[in-house]
């Protein structure tokens, strides 16, 4: 704020009354100092014969003031506490960083902050597009990482060929499959016949072990009683003894057989 300013501001204030311009000096964050008051030409105090306006020493010391108070004040503005490097990304804000800032020198971020703010942020714009090594350099990994236009045309084909090749191999085995559908069918009632009639014979055996150990014990007893159980495994230490029995029985036939079949 120049010295002029602030006689313009003076003399707009005239009927304002001193409380009106002090309320205005404080929140522009100036210390108004005594002298400023008691030279001031409005104040009661004040002599006719003394200056109409304070001296320009007086405005120049207030003027370094609200210089300095104008860091104060943005301060003040920044309600929301953020941090520098957060704040200036608000829409209301849009201030670019200070060229000392640790990214500054790095080239993705010139081209970021031209990209945003244009020639005010100073950086020379022949930087946005690639150097001819960086062009080159690019030229290179595509030819290595990526295939050439005739070469994914060429591997599109072959995809295609072989998606064809798959299904046509699926509607014959489906064919072949729906022929031997009857048979299929067939076979699995043979096992479910079959299925059925196993547990039914272990139903009538289970059945009959009941109607032993009822007999045996004199009571109706429940399959899953420890004495039901030992009796069980006793029957069947008695079944695998017979069934050996029997084998050793047939095999002494045959050796019989043999010896007479060939002493004849």
């Amino acid at each position: 704020m120049r010295v002029s300013s602030l006689y313009t501001m003076a003399a707009s204030m005239t009927k304002l009354g001193i409380n009106h311009l002090y309320r205005l000096l404080s929140l522009r964050n100036i210390h108004v100092q005594s002298t400023l008051f008691v030279s001031w030409p409005f104040s009661e105090k004040t002599d006719k014969n003394e200056e109409e306006f304070p001296s320009e020493e007086v405005f120049e010391v207030a003027d370094e003031r609200n210089e300095v108070s104008e860091e104060m004040i943005d301060k003040m503005r920044n309600v929301s506490r953020l941090p520098d490097r957060l704040r200036r990304r608000l829409p209301h804000v849009n201030k670019m960083p200070d060229s000392n800032h640790p990214k500054f020198d790095q080239l993705w971020f010139k081209r970021k902050m031209y990209a945003k703010f244009g020639q005010e942020s100073g950086v020379d714009a022949r930087i946005m597009w690639p150097t001819r090594s960086e062009i080159r350099e690019r030229i290179e990994e595509d030819t290595i990482l990526e295939p050439s236009l005739q070469e994914r045309l060429q591997k599109a084909e072959e995809e295609k060929i072989q998606i064809e090749k798959y299904l046509n191999q699926r509607q014959e085995k489906i064919k072949a499959n729906m022929a031997k559908m009857p048979k299929w069918i067939e076979e699995y009632k043979a096992r479910e016949s079959k299925k059925l009639e196993t547990q039914k014979k272990q139903q009538d055996k289970k059945q009959i072990l009941l109607e032993q150990a009822r007999e045996y014990f004199g009571y109706a007893i429940d399959p899953r009683d420890q004495k039901f159980i030992r009796m069980l495994e006793e029957k069947e230490e008695e079944e695998k003894k017979l069934l050996k029995k029997k084998k050793k029985e047939k095999r002494l036939q045959l050796k019989e057989m043999y010896n007479v079949t060939g002493k004849q």
